[in-house]
């Protein structure tokens, strides 16, 4: 890519930039589908305990000996 600037040619060079770039997205997907799993399975953590504790509170008292 060249810039014309005051009538001097910059060459530039954004290779480089560009496979950061790219690295650094991919590295957000990443970090975004985990993120979304996690929530997923605490959300699914939280209706079990949920449940759980529902049967506990108003499930038939046991016996005690």
């Amino acid at each position: 890519m060249k810039i014309i600037l005051r009538e001097n040619v910059v060459e530039r060079r954004e290779t480089g930039y560009n496979f950061r770039m790219q690295l650094a997205i991919f590295a957000m997907r990443i970090l975004e589908v985990m993120f979304f799993a996690g929530l997923a399975g605490s959300t699914v953590v939280i209706i079990i305990s949920f449940i759980e504790d529902g049967k506990e509170l108003f499930g038939k008292d046991e016996p005690q000996d």
